[in-house]
């Protein structure tokens, strides 16, 4: 029974109601004069942490996407939106090239379920491109990446030129994260410290760690604004305390997360000339996106 139903029984009334069977989860056929039986793939699209308008992102899916065949775009409301492809490769392609980038921030694509209601959903997970900064070669084979981005979320894949080797500066894999815990933003390989760089996600407070969080209901930072009070007060009591306090917090301690954890995007040119990159927003939050490669695919 879920929580409607309880809900009714509780109030004591049950509406009209209309039972639906057999609903398809991905592929609907419908009839139309021109087209007697035509296969719809459908699914439903979310640019994560942007608001963009109707026609900016169907043209803007129209350049990313290339399909063979035209689609469809319904807006849902609440920043949802039904897409509809005709073509079954046209579908692989969107489904499994991503994870697909508009405007800097990811698009969330998840395959159709029946009765969906945008308005009482809530993202929870998303794939994304992660970078390990200053990755020692002998890590660079995909046994040991794997192992890496396992200890980051759910493995995705692992980008061509870095499991090619073809890049020594950093390893770019894709992870599927969970958007309503911490985001790890060290992981350690053998004796090796590594930063975790997130490409597109430009909301990460560097307090807890958690995407989208807003500063007036973190717990964390309520407890450091706390805690820093405590030690200011008893510092003042005692001078030689502060100093000693001081010294030790001068050796090697370091937060789980800071301003690495959010990839800045290259200046662009602009009638020939360097566009100024802006700076991070304080407080944990940038308002830019990343210097990464602005790709939507890992070809």
């Amino acid at each position: 029974m879920d929580e409607e139903e309880r809900g009714r029984r509780l109030l004591g009334f049950s509406p009209p109601n209309l039972q639906l069977n057999n609903i398809s989860y991905e592929n609907k056929n419908f009839h139309t004069k021109s087209s007697p039986k035509v296969a719809i793939y459908s699914g439903e699209t979310k640019v994560l942490g942007k608001t963009v308008g109707y026609n900016f992102l169907l043209n803007r899916l129209k350049q990313i996407w290339d399909l063979k065949e035209e689609f469809s775009l319904v807006d849902f409301g609440n920043e949802y939106f039904l897409v509809r492809v005709r073509n079954p490769d046209d579908y692989n392609q969107v489904m499994s090239k991503g994870p697909w980038l508009v405007a800097g921030h990811y698009l969330t694509i998840r395959r159709w379920k029946p009765l969906f209601r945008p308005y009482q959903v809530a993202i929870r997970t998303t794939a994304v491109w992660v970078r390990f900064l200053r990755l020692p070669i002998e890590f660079f084979n995909r046994s040991k990446l794997v192992a890496a981005r396992n200890l980051i979320g759910k493995t995705v894949k692992v980008d061509k030129p870095t499991e090619n080797s073809a890049r020594g500066k950093y390893a770019r894999v894709c992870v599927e994260v969970d958007l309503g815990k911490a985001l790890v933003g060290q992981i350690m390989i053998g004796t090796v410290w590594l930063r975790v760089e997130y490409k597109g996600l430009d909301e990460i407070y560097f307090d807890c760690g958690i995407y989208g969080h807003k500063t007036s209901y973190c717990h964390q930072r309520i407890f450091k604004e706390s805690h820093k009070a405590t030690e200011m007060e008893e510092s003042l009591a005692d001078p030689k305390e502060k100093s000693e306090q001081a010294n030790h917090d001068g050796e090697n301690v370091a937060s789980p997360y800071g301003p690495w954890m959010v990839a800045q995007r290259k200046p662009r040119r602009n009638n020939g000339s360097k566009t100024n990159s802006q700076s991070s927003k304080v407080h944990g939050k940038s308002d830019r996106g990343n210097n990464m490669e602005d790709v939507s695919t890992p070809n």
